[in-house]
């Protein structure tokens, strides 16, 4: 047999393999599912003000934003615990008739922090000035990170017992993880209010009465075994 013959030969064979093999590993695939649900106290408030104005001209409407918004941040300094920011900063005309009236002007302004109590007792020390928009809360995301973890060896330890179970089920001798993907679901908060606008004026200066709840963290995981005979 010439050496090209031999060749030919012998890579053919390798072919046949490589391609057995991939047949192989199609047969005996079961996708496994796998979560993990735990009840966590929310720990984090976050509440969204704003400040508006409407008056003839844009710039009015504009400078009284501006003085709103920088009395609240003036009652906002020393407060580490505290995070602060600026947020939408719009200027929209006002029509009747197809003609504009008016200029209306407003800018949120986003206060978070982990000291509850204190931050509900500053908003409402803010709406002397500003209006309440939102009100939701959270879980820290040191926490979230925490639970997770142990919520990723819960999950990864249910895929491990279901992987067992078919391998019993099945009788096969052992199995191999093809491939598994975690989602980390995050958490769904319970709590989030919005508040009209109008309703700015009509809370107490103690802020409004609030219950942090508690959220819902899950992770899901997504895999597949081979069983092995």
């Amino acid at each position: 047999m010439s050496r090209i013959v031999k060749a030919i030969v012998l890579f053919s064979g390798m072919c046949i393999s490589v391609l057995s093999l991939a047949d192989d590993q199609q047969f005996n695939i079961y996708q496994i599912q796998a979560n993990s649900v735990r009840e966590i106290e929310n720990n984090v408030l976050v509440i969204t003000l704003v400040a508006r104005h409407q008056s003839d001209e844009a710039q009015d409407a504009s400078k009284e934003v501006n003085q709103d918004m920088n009395w609240a941040l003036s009652q906002l300094k020393d407060r580490s615990a505290l995070k602060v920011s600026t947020l939408n900063y719009t200027t929209q005309p006002v029509y009747r008739n197809d003609r504009i009236i008016a200029w209306a002007v407003s800018q949120q302004l986003r206060l978070e922090s982990g000291e509850i109590d204190t931050l509900a007792e500053l908003s409402g020390r803010l709406q002397q000035k500003l209006n309440i928009s939102n009100m939701q809360f959270k879980v820290s995301d040191d926490l979230q990170k925490q639970v997770s973890g142990d919520l990723i060896k819960d999950a990864l330890g249910s895929f491990k017992d279901k992987a067992d179970l078919l391998v019993k089920i099945m009788g096969a001798n052992d199995y191999r993880v093809v491939d598994v993907s975690i989602d980390e679901g995050g958490q769904m908060m319970p709590f989030q209010k919005a508040f009209r606008s109008e309703m700015g004026n009509s809370f107490s200066a103690a802020g409004p009465a609030i219950e942090a709840g508690e959220s819902s963290l899950s992770v899901n995981l997504h895999g597949s075994i081979q069983l092995l005979f």
